[in-house]
């Protein structure tokens, strides 16, 4: 029964295959010269799935394991205290290696009747674990080796819209914290004892007490991390899916999260920019110290489970920014069941990797219910490197002396010192404390010695040399009591004011972590001046590393220092040039350190006459001051504003970024400052109106994120501004040169004017298709018509592909008979970089038989194409001009991207201000308004709906943006009276995909969903998103009357499958273009996704999407709704006026919900004005592309996303 489901499904995601045994499976592993893969426990052992590992200090590998997942047990199951899920076939179980061979040989059932447990941690005499809904120590008290206490932690915390994105990958830091990953889609509210907590949606990083004292976070955003690791420098990474494979977290930092705003200092470095062609990863290792061999160092390895293999990438560092470098696979397997979903390096110096074994792994891709998931088995793998990697047996660090322990903190294995180290705080305790002394300082210390050092005395042991055992020696006494020590090393380390390299910085790192983590600073006596000057003096004579751990504690201090510290200065006089580049952290080039840097500003500036301390030195305004304007702008105060405002007056229209400075002013100071800041902007850019829009428009975006009215004095500008603009625009000359397909925001219109140096040594403007940054962008652009002259010369510049490779013809200029549309002529680039004249001669077709060497006239009437249909992003461009004779026709377009804006300015002005008379003709009057950008066609839209209060098709206005619907959106704005009858005829002519989106727009109000029902077709009507829409609106008359519409037409399902069957067969013998297929994707799919850095982030993102085979790509294009992401699924979103919205859920920020409509447009909602939010069992994307586009584009478009992986 199972292999008769599994027909039709594609292999990448439903293995065809079947099950191996665990000794076949290994056979087919390869990794690299001088490892060997071991079989370490299989499922006889594991009970179930594998997820989560971690080692215990006996040398124990502590593994959480599910039957149940996907499903989570049902509340009505769970026990009272909501601590066990009683009959669920859950378990944390220990497994031992007791003979040294490789494989374990013992199993414990620590804990059971567990609720799908995707974290585990040994602690003390248990485990701290995540069980559905909470966060658990599970003890063992009676000294069994099984759970027989369970206590909550923290929570309860979500897990209800998704069981593979919960809290997962617990960590036990050196500072004693643990650190844990929150998964995709899932909101958690979290309170501790202290009464600390967080509010956490979707992907973050968080740090809890284990006795859950205490919670903070630690890093937002990010999309659905599992898998965390240090290095031994003390920086964290995580594993990530659908944002970036790793990353390295900087505390208090952002990350992308499927279009999460970030804090406004900037997201945090990238560090991988590839993306191992999946965007499920999970499980991180980050080798170092020499655990392999120093040709080892700085290598991550990353469970993909996706592609069934273990990646590998090398990491360099640009300063403190870290680069994954992509290398070959470490670990893959010609088993397609195999799926690593956790690695971690073991005591003894093997990668552990945990396989999920299973035949299916993707989420959401394959129902949740489909038989072929395997729920039995799974196996624990064991990488051994000849020659580095021990046995087990000899890793019980439980049974170690402290003498013993002290030495394992040298160990070049990070798993072994950690668990060292936590052994000397937990079990040996105080007399840890003397030994760790003694280690740093290299003398013998009395057994009464005070439990705090002396601050003045600074004296560290360098005879032996400083190694990594001193960073654990001091992490020991600090947790122990000692919080005097890291000031004391650091201090020590300072001394002589050398830069700090190797285990010399890695020790003051992690002094100035210890020091963050107090939480009161030392503040000085006698000769010592506090806690507060090692990181202060970091940004004087120190590492780039220590620089910035300095940077990241003054962030989480700034009231420990009554004055401005270094970090502050803008320069420093030091005559050490090692030391002076060290301080310029502007121009380091050093992103992570460029980001602590601003976070310590602004936390700095944050305090209480901030702004009015860094004044008072009195310093001159320097690149400094910008970057301190830039961090300003992330402070939403009206100190920030008032310092703002000074700078600004200074700089003038020199200030950088201008605009995001304005609009910070518009929101944060007080509305009776309106009139400054309008006469500011007016006095510096009296002559330049294009100036005055972008600030008009910073100060209005200012005043609506503030909830602030215009006032008289913007008011009064809106008008003049207004008067001015349609003055200037009705002086401009139209042009007569039109773009053939209209614009969008992933391919806005390339052509631009730019000069051109030409063959005969002049310099001359041409049509140009490559603005800065956009050769990948594409278009053809037409002229008017004309009367064809005797003859045409132009001049032509630019490329046809790489100059090694032939042309492929993509880039030409063409004359077309107006008449019929035939090619007359045609010419490319010359592939260089300067123009060449070309000339056509032109005879009557009765000339055309003895002179060869000219061209036939056709009809007299002919226009001129210039396309540049190349997606590349080099040697992919062309440029035309200098047309002769210089036809009116002919003449090129001014600047297309001011007229656009001016246009989009004017619209919204009259907007808001009443359209006058003269703007709206001017307006109305304008030819090819689907030939604007999106933007100016929204504009545009809202801007004619403000003068049809009452009239029913007003929704459309949101379409005006969709290349597809912008002509019949203009058509029924622009004449009312005709709306109806311009309706029906697109309903009749536009492709079914383009009639849903119009129908959806028009199922917005019970007004328009009447009429709609009499103008759209039946099958467009019994779309999910129409009728979902129609229902939502509470009117049963009207549902009532569409059910009947709809009840004779077949299941669209049915439908769908017969289309998805036709185009896989006809996929398999087809010629497909994977480059045109690029093209194909750029206009239909990148304005909801992306692919790489192409496209927008309103839909799933589709790096790696390859992997999912021609079937499943065909039944994601054509029968969307077959299996949607809960978190892309449709919203019916009611609003107090009346008005029904549709779209998907992005985000909350400031009381103000954000949804993305179909074009990928978003809108914005007061939380105050929703009546209803009804979440659908539908996908935004609606069905009806094979429809859409020809079947030889569709077949492109698989091989373009085939080629994804």
């Amino acid at each position: 029964m199972t292999a008769a489901l599994l027909q039709g499904q594609d292999e990448h995601l439903v293995r065809k295959s079947e099950a191996l045994s665990p000794n076949e499976e290994m056979q087919g592993f390869k990794v690299p010269a001088g490892f060997q893969v071991q079989l370490f426990a299989d499922e006889t052992l594991l009970g179930g799935k594998p997820i989560n590992m971690a080692f215990d200090a006996r040398g124990r590998l502590w593994v959480s394991s599910t039957r149940e997942y996907p499903y989570a047990v049902p509340k009505d199951k769970w026990s009272p205290d909501t601590t066990a899920a009683p009959g669920s076939r859950d378990s944390i179980r220990i497994l031992e290696d007791t003979d040294g061979d490789g494989r374990a040989d013992k199993v414990t059932v620590f804990a059971k009747d567990l609720n799908v447990p995707t974290g585990v941690l040994p602690y003390k005499n248990g485990c701290i674990a995540w069980s559905i809904p909470n966060i658990l120590y599970l003890e063992d008290t009676d000294g069994d080796g099984q759970c027989d206490k369970r206590s909550i932690v923290l929570g309860p915390l979500g897990y209800e819209k998704d069981t593979h994105g919960m809290i997962s990958s617990l960590r036990l830091g050196l500072d004693g914290w643990v650190y844990a990953t929150h998964g995709f889609n899932n909101t958690s509210y979290i309170k501790a004892k202290d009464g600390s907590s967080l509010e956490l949606h979707s992907g973050n990083t968080f740090r809890f007490k284990p006795d859950g004292s205490r919670v903070e976070i630690w890093t937002r955003g990010q999309v659905n991390p599992f898998g965390l690791c240090w290095d031994s420098m003390g920086n964290l990474y995580s594993a990530d899916c659908h944002s970036s494979p790793i990353y390295q977290l900087i505390r208090g930092a952002f990350y992308p999260s499927f279009g999460k705003p970030h804090d406004g200092l900037g997201f945090a470095p990238v560090m991988c920019a590839h993306s191992h062609g999946s965007t499920g990863i999970s499980g991180v290792v980050y080798l170092d110290g020499g655990v392999w061999g120093p040709e080892w160092d700085d290598h991550t390895f990353l469970g993909n489970p996706v592609t069934s293999k273990v990646n590998q990438d090398h990491v360099t560092f640009n300063g403190t920014t870290p680069k994954a470098n992509e290398e070959p696979d470490f670990m893959t397997s010609t088993d397609p069941w195999f799926r690593p979903v956790d690695l971690h390096l073991g005591p003894d110096s093997a990668l552990y990797v945990v396989d999920f074994y299973n035949r299916i792994i993707g989420h959401y891709e394959v129902p949740l219910d489909h038989p072929g998931r395997d729920r039995e088995r799974g196996r624990i793998w064991r990488v051994v490197k000849e020659g580095y990697t021990g046995k087990l047996s000899d890793c019980n660090l439980a049974a170690k002396k402290a003498g013993e322990l002290m030495q394992e903190l040298a160990s070049p294995n990070i798993t072994r010192r950690y668990l060292a180290t936590e052994e000397l705080i937990s079990r040996i305790g105080r007399p840890a404390l003397q030994l760790a002394r003694e280690e740093i300082t290299g003398k013998t210390e009395a057994e009464d010695a005070p439990l705090v050092s002396d601050y003045d005395d600074q004296q560290i042991d360098e005879g032996g040399g400083i190694g990594i055992q001193d960073v654990h020696a001091m992490w020991v006494a600090f947790r122990l009591g000692d919080e005097a020590i890291a000031s004391r090393i650091a201090r020590t380390l300072m001394v002589g004011g050398t830069v700090l390299t190797g285990d010399h910085e890695r020790l003051s790192v992690h002094c100035i972590n210890a020091i963050a983590e107090k939480k009161t600073w030392f503040p000085g006596s006698r000769g010592f001046e506090g806690d507060h000057m090692v990181p202060n003096l970091q940004f004087d004579s120190r590492g780039r590393f220590s620089m910035r751990a300095g940077a990241l504690a003054i962030a989480q201090h700034p009231q420990e220092y009554p004055g401005p510290p270094l970090i502050l200065y803008p320069s420093n006089d030091d005559s050490n040039e090692a030391r002076k580049e060290l301080f310029l952290v502007h121009d380091s080039g050093d992103p992570a350190l460029i980001l602590a840097w601003r976070m310590a500003a602004r936390a700095l500036l944050s305090q209480p006459g901030g702004f009015q301390k860094y004044e008072d030195l009195k310093f001159p305004r320097t690149r400094h001051d910008d970057e301190l304007a830039f961090v300003a702008c992330s402070i939403p105060t009206s100190e920030s504003a008032e310092w703002l405002l000074k700078y600004v007056k200074e700089k003038g229209s020199a200030t950088p970024d201008l605009p995001a400075k304005i609009a910070h002013l518009a929101r944060n100071l007080p509305a009776t400052r309106e009139s400054e800041l309008i006469t500011l902007v007016q006095e510096h850019f009296a002559t330049d109106l294009d100036g005055q829009l972008d600030l008009h428009e910073a100060i209005r975006e200012g005043q609506k994120k503030s909830g602030a009215s215009p006032g008289d004095a913007m008011r009064a500008w809106s008008r003049q501004l207004a008067q001015k603009l349609l003055s200037s625009l009705q002086k401009e000359t139209a042009t007569t040169w039109t773009l053939t397909t209209p614009p969008t925001d992933t391919n806005p219109n390339p052509w631009h004017a730019r000069m051109v140096k030409c063959e005969d040594g002049q310099n001359r403007t041409l049509l140009d298709s490559h603005p800065p940054g956009g050769e990948k962008l594409t278009g053809t652009f037409r002229s008017g018509t004309f009367e064809l002259p005797n003859q045409i010369s132009f001049w032509v510049v630019g490329h046809n592909g790489f100059p090694a490779a032939a042309s492929h013809g993509k880039n030409f200029i063409r004359l077309v008979d107006a008449a019929d549309g035939r090619e007359l002529a045609r010419v490319e680039p010359p592939r260089g970089d300067v123009a060449q004249q070309v000339t056509w001669k032109f005879i009557t077709k009765s000339e055309a038989a003895e002179k060869h060497s000219v061209i036939p006239r056709g009809s007299g009437k002919v226009y001129l194409e210039l396309t540049d249909g190349d997606t590349a992003g080099a040697y992919a461009w062309l440029a035309v001009g200098g047309f002769e004779p210089a036809l009116p026709v002919l003449a090129l377009p001014e600047n297309q991207e001011r007229r656009d804006g001016r246009i989009r300015a004017l619209a919204n002005l009259a907007g808001e201000q009443g359209v006058t008379r003269d703007a709206l003709a001017f307006l109305s009057k304008l030819g090819a308004k689907d030939s604007f950008s999106a933007a100016t066609r929204s504009a545009l839209a809202e801007c004619f709906v403000s003068t049809l209060p009452d009239m029913p098709y007003a929704q459309v206005a949101s379409l005006a943006s969709d290349s597809e619907l912008s002509a019949t959106v203009f058509s029924v704005l622009t004449a009312p009276k005709n709306a109806a009858e311009e309706l029906g005829r697109a309903f009749r002519s536009l492709p079914f995909r383009a009639q849903v989106k119009l129908a959806t727009a028009l199922a917005g109000t019970s007004a328009s969903a009447e009429k709609l029902l009499a103008l759209a077709p039946a099958r467009v009507l019994s779309d999910p998103l129409v009728s979902g829409k129609v229902k939502a609106l509470d009117a049963p008359a009207i549902a009532k009357r569409l059910t009947e519409i709809t009840a004779n037409l077949p299941p669209t399902n049915e439908a769908a499958k017969g289309i998805i069957a036709a185009r896989l067969k006809s996929f398999a013998t087809a010629k497909s273009d994977e480059a045109h297929g690029q093209q194909v994707f750029q206009i239909n799919c990148a304005i909801c996704h992306r692919i790489g850095v192409t496209g927008n982030l309103v839909g799933p993102q589709l790096d790696g999407i390859g992997v999912r085979g021609v079937e499943r790509l065909l039944e994601d294009l054509l029968d969307p709704n077959r299996a949607v992401d809960p978190a892309f699924r449709l919203h019916f979103v009611k609003q107090k006026n009346g008005n029904l919205m549709t779209g998907l859920f992005r985000r909350e920020q400031d009381g103000v919900q954000y949804y993305a409509d179909a074009a990928g447009q978003e809108h914005a909602i007061s939380k105050a004005e929703i009546t209803e939010d009804q979440v659908s069992e539908f996908s935004l994307m609606p069905a009806g592309f094979g429809e859409l586009i020809p079947e030889k584009d569709l077949h492109d478009l698989l091989a373009y996303l085939l080629a994804r992986k």
